[in-house]
């Protein structure tokens, strides 16, 4: 529980003249033939999580690809991306050619909730959008089960 605590966040989507960051772009990448890198295996023992060594290099060599894609030139202020521990935070850094500002919310979530499943990205993004301004563009992502790489550009 202390390293994949259950966690619970929401959000709610509305269209209009509302309050809140307005969804830009958003990119699913899904990789073929990843199944078991991350994800669950049922059986008769239960939900087991699913976490390969695979996971770092595969992060490294294409989540690249899924940010340059949805970023299209552009230059957020701030980067929510999912803590999923140290090493994660590492591989990012790596991968994206981003120093200690680029991680520092998911650094800060990561410290003070460890990694809670789906949600944290949730959490990062509740801090990032206290800290942005109007006009302020954000980076969300987050890598999930399949193996797939979720990222939404938003703009607050």
């Amino acid at each position: 529980a202390v390293l994949f605590g259950d966690g619970a966040a929401a959000a709610g989507a509305a269209g209009g003249d509302t309050r809140g960051p307005r969804i830009l772009r958003t990119r699913s990448l899904l990789l073929e033939n990843t199944a078991d890198i991350m994800g669950w295996r049922f059986g008769s023992d239960g939900m087991r999580l699913v976490l390969s060594e695979q996971i770092g290099p595969l992060l490294r060599s294409r989540l690249r690809e899924a940010v340059d894609g949805i970023l299209e030139g552009t230059r957020p202020a701030f980067w929510a991306l999912h803590p999923g521990g140290r090493r994660i935070l590492e591989t990012y850094a790596q991968a994206l050619g981003r120093g200690e500002r680029e991680l520092e919310w998911a650094r800060r979530a990561l410290a003070r909730s460890g990694n809670v499943a789906s949600a944290s990205a949730l959490f990062v993004l509740a801090d990032v959008l206290a800290a942005a301004r109007p006009g302020d563009a954000v980076l969300l992502a987050a890598p999930g089960p399949g193996f797939a790489l979720e990222s939404a550009l938003l703009a607050c």
